[in-house]
């Protein structure tokens, strides 16, 4: 009796029938949101990270307090105010998702995660969202700050905030689909602070003045631009590698 057994394509294509079968999927960027939190929680899908978000938060209040501190302190500080938000508003995010996909990547269940409906990448994007907002959010409470302490315009000074916190994170999410390699990342934020270290060396008074001469709505405009493609950056993200979109 001869059995015959199915080629290598049909059993490809079962196996991604049942899988379609199976999985439910979200029919948009909120719904996997909601589908992530429902199903696994909070305390699960940020399990293993509470270190990496303490890190995160609290070197971003120091280095806060330290350019604040300076800025407040300096005769030209309402220029300089311009290219230190710049610079320093994707801290929040740049350290939460390296350190978070590096403990990821080194975790001995890191195979195991991979094997399961919700992946390790399942976790990195909802993270990287969340990460995301939480750095709107501190970025916001310190331009807030900086802006009653010295009087300053805060919708112009928070426009230039976003527009290099979105900015950032588009590349990082550009970076993570095309390579997923840590050292990629690693390598994106270390020419981030190198580029904005030698503008502050160079002249920081020239590189605040350029930020600072563009309009409010320019601004506002760009962010506007560089949020949509951030969303649908994150929304490619979920759809390229873990779950396909209707």
């Amino acid at each position: 009796m001869i059995i015959e057994y199915p080629t290598d394509i049909e059993t490809q294509q079962a196996l991604e029938n049942i899988c379609d079968r199976a999985i439910k999927k979200p029919k948009n960027l909120l719904a996997f949101v909601h589908d992530m939190a429902h199903n696994l929680g909070i305390r699960y899908i940020f399990y293993g990270t509470y270190d990496v978000v303490l890190i995160s938060l609290c070197v971003f209040l120091i280095a806060g307090v330290l350019l604040g501190n300076s800025v407040i302190n300096n005769p030209s500080g309402e220029v300089q105010i311009y290219a230190v938000v710049f610079s320093f508003s994707p801290l929040q995010f740049m350290l939460f998702c390296t350190l978070s996909f590096w403990k990821e990547r080194e975790t001995d269940l890191y195979s195991l995660k991979m094997a399961c409906r919700y992946t390790v990448h399942h976790l990195l994007a909802f993270r990287m969202l969340t990460a995301s907002v939480l750095g709107f959010v501190c970025t916001t409470g310190y331009v807030v700050i900086l802006c009653y302490l010295m009087d300053m315009e805060f919708v112009h000074v928070l426009a230039v905030a976003c527009a290099s916190l979105f900015l950032f994170s588009i590349v990082m999410v550009q970076i993570i689909l095309s390579k997923e390699s840590f050292l990629s990342i690693v390598i994106l934020c270390f020419v981030w602070l190198l580029f904005n270290g030698i503008c502050f060396v160079a002249s920081i008074s020239i590189y605040s003045f350029l930020l600072r001469v563009v309009p409010t709505v320019i601004w506002i405009a760009v962010d506007i631009f560089l949020g949509v493609a951030l969303i649908r950056k994150y929304r490619l993200y979920v759809r390229r590698v873990y779950i396909a979109y209707d």
